[in-house]
């Protein structure tokens, strides 16, 4: 190998990591607006039941939706921190493959704060972005603290190690 192909091996890998972090930070902040956006939703419907009327004939009624929807999302919450280890692998591993993100081996990794899957995988730097977005997606309460990526010789496709874990 040249100086010249090894200077433009490192090129192209130090370009593909700045891309993936980009599209992990643009993802990360898109989750956080749909949580600020949620929030806000919340806030203005109880900002609208503070202000009816005591005397208003449908306010129970719609004291009872608001609990309903409060109630469902702590629901699912609960149900995701009830998922025992190898039901979240089975989704996580199910996630990946449906996103074209072809999975070699999984193991668990023992944290201060709990239980993580870490995975390695092979992908297009495309399919693993579309992973990362459906991972971190407003519906589940997952996160990935860990991504390591390396760029494969020639053909286009990334080395990746993942922890995955969920609240």
């Amino acid at each position: 190998m040249t100086v010249r192909e090894k200077r433009l091996l490192e090129a192209l890998f130090w370009s593909a990591l700045a891309a993936a972090a980009g599209i992990f930070s643009f993802f990360s902040w898109e989750r956080g607006l749909v949580a600020g956006s949620e929030t806000i939703r919340y806030e203005d419907r109880l900002a609208q039941l503070l202000s009816l009327p005591e005397d208003d004939e449908h306010i129970g009624e719609r004291i009872a939706s608001v609990r309903a929807e409060v109630e469902a999302e702590e629901s699912a919450a609960a149900a995701v921190s009830a998922m025992g280890l190898s039901e979240f692998g089975r989704l996580a591993r199910e996630l990946l493959s449906r996103n074209g993100v072809e999975t070699h081996r999984y193991q668990t990794i023992r944290t201060e704060t709990g239980h993580l899957l870490e995975f390695t995988c092979r992908s297009t730097p495309l399919a693993l972005a579309s992973f990362l977005r459906d991972a971190c997606s407003e519906g589940r309460r997952w996160r990935v603290p860990y991504v390591n990526i390396r760029v494969s010789s020639g053909d286009g496709n990334l080395d990746a190690v993942m922890r995955i874990g969920h609240d």
